[in-house]
């Protein structure tokens, strides 16, 4: 097994679309992801898709990290690993932008797992998100 992980492209956005209802998911929209839904990265095995996740840039020291999605279908022995290349994979380049800090949020207890092992601040409590769509 090799993973290898590249930019998405605007081709990509219906595979992740089938990937979160796949989970039982709501879609997120394009118009809420960095770069209309191409300002994340890919995972993959042999030229197949694995896993994705966007990064939003900022203008100070912080980038956010989220929206983690696998293969629903995909091989349950290879996707922890591909999450977790994923990870680590934006973890290098927001330290390669000179950024100093990386966040996520999630709810989902096997993400939490990967990012303990990594080395994440994990708060243990459970928390609130809130958001309001203004339009």
């Amino acid at each position: 097994m090799k993973l290898t992980v590249r930019t998405l492209t605007e081709d990509d956005y219906s595979l992740l679309e089938s990937w979160w209802k796949g989970w039982g998911w709501p879609v997120v929209g394009k118009n809420i992801l960095p770069d209309e839904g191409t300002g994340g990265i890919m995972v993959e095995n042999e030229n197949k898709p694995l896993a994705a996740g966007f990064i939003y840039w900022s203008n100070s020291g912080l980038c956010w990290f989220d929206w983690v999605i696998s293969d629903p279908e995909g091989n349950k022995r290879i996707r922890p690993l591909a999450v977790k290349y994923l990870i680590q994979t934006a973890e290098q380049m927001v330290k390669d932008a000179g950024k100093s800090c990386i966040m996520s949020i999630s709810r989902s207890t096997s993400l939490l797992k990967i990012h303990k092992k990594l080395g994440w601040h994990v708060d243990e409590k459970p928390s609130y998100e809130m958001i309001k769509k203004v339009n």
